[in-house]
């Protein structure tokens, strides 16, 4: 097998594994899309023609995705508040969880560590 027969393979198992990652993840790519798309927006200069032509439009998506947003938010608060989520019970709920860890942790580090004392005591063998 030649070095141009490996490289090929490599690169075919490579191609591969990211048409899987991508199958996977639509939504990660779909994301990395957009940023990508927003950086090569921002990175090439604006025309004064541009800007003439779709400033306006610019300034109405703007103010379209700000109220998509608010509507989002304001419906997800109200979903929450339908299913007796509020903001309190969360935090109260997230309180528990982790008071519930440290427990955990703390039971476990003390079996441990009795563990290891009667290991200790133990003659080897």
């Amino acid at each position: 097998m030649t070095s141009t027969d490996s490289n090929s393979d490599n690169s075919r198992d490579t191609i591969s594994r990211v048409g899987d990652a991508m199958e996977a993840n639509p939504l990660a790519v779909l994301a990395g899309g957009a940023a990508v798309g927003l950086l090569a927006g921002l990175a090439i200069p604006r025309t004064e023609r541009e800007a003439a032509l779709l400033g306006p439009v610019g300034k109405r998506m703007t103010a379209a995705a700000t109220a998509a947003a608010a509507a989002a938010r304001d419906t997800g608060l109200a979903e929450l508040e339908a299913h007796g989520i509020s903001g309190k019970a969360a935090k109260a709920q997230v309180n528990r969880l982790f008071e519930g860890v440290v427990d955990a942790a703390g039971t476990a580090g003390q079996a441990a560590a009795s563990a290891a004392a009667e290991k200790a005591k133990t003659p080897a063998k």
